[in-house]
């Protein structure tokens, strides 16, 4: 069996998988791809295609495609001030935001956002973006997130992203600090103009005062300071996303066969398995 696939086939830790490329660029380059896949069909029984935004689905061939997954994104466009993103939010939204704020200072808590831009992200850093994903995974009163470095390979996975990236000055840490201890965290990817929100995590008991919610908050305010125009929420459906009324990306998993026997076979077993993963799950 011959399966073609683009890289990133770990569970979650690469959030966005398929052609590396310009989201403008996208359309041309499935193009050449698909033509020269197509011209080669002998080679290969199946072919994955990931990622594919909805306006390239029809560079790909219309026979033999099976929709497996749609995967939505969401982006929030940066205006040049904070306070003109917050008048569009709902009113629901504009009073978490504010209770939270004012939560902490009624308690007597001081506020501050600590930014590690690479290449400085140390090991310390690193290790307590660890810490805090572990315990907002294993929070019992909330809703359950998956612990997405719990084994050492996925750990060495980041470390070894934040090293490459960071070298080129693409990463951001941002942590918020309560009183001098950091109780959030967040890892970041900032690519031009764009910056990208990866896997977050911070520690359970101050779940009352909102402190994912003041950390994106005040994300939001650092990017827009330095100019970001473009905010990517990361993928997957959930309140804590459409809250900041994004526009959706939907990107499209399709599984392609060919004519052969061979071909329908192996794509009747891949929808076995999955079925079957699915059961497990």
């Amino acid at each position: 069996m011959c399966k073609v696939q683009f890289f990133g086939t770990d569970p979650s830790l690469t959030e966005v998988r398929g052609l590396v490329c310009k989201a403008e660029h996208q359309r041309d380059a499935l193009c050449a791809l698909a033509r020269h896949f197509s011209e080669n069909d002998n080679s290969w029984d199946v072919f994955k295609w990931s990622g594919v935004r909805s306006d390239a689905i029809d560079q790909l061939p219309h026979d033999k495609l099976r929709t497996e997954r749609l995967l939505p994104d969401y982006i929030v466009d940066l205006p040049d001030r904070w306070q003109d993103l917050q008048s569009t939010l709902s009113n629901n939204t504009r009073k978490s935001i504010r209770k939270g704020y004012e939560f902490l200072e009624r308690d007597g808590h001081r506020l501050a956002l600590r930014v590690t831009e690479s290449p400085n992200v140390d090991d310390e850093t690193l290790h307590r973006f660890f810490r805090l994903h572990q315990a907002r995974s294993s929070a019992a009163d909330m809703r359950q997130h998956r612990d997405n470095f719990h084994t050492a390979q996925s750990r060495r996975f980041l470390d070894d992203v934040i090293g490459a990236m960071g070298s080129r000055g693409q990463v951001r840490i941002f942590e918020l600090e309560v009183n001098g201890e950091v109780v959030a965290s967040r890892i970041a990817f900032g690519l031009g103009q764009d910056i990208y929100l990866y896997f977050s995590g911070f520690e359970p008991s101050w779940k009352k005062y909102g402190a994912m919610t003041t950390l994106v908050v005040e994300i939001i305010k650092w990017a827009i300071e330095r100019g970001f125009s473009t905010l990517n929420l990361s993928t997957g459906k959930d309140q804590s996303k459409l809250r900041w009324l994004p526009t959706e990306i939907v990107l499209h998993d399709i599984v392609q066969s060919t004519e052969s026997v061979r071909s329908q076979l192996v794509a009747r077993s891949e929808l076995w398995r999955r079925g079957a993963l699915k059961v497990l799950a």
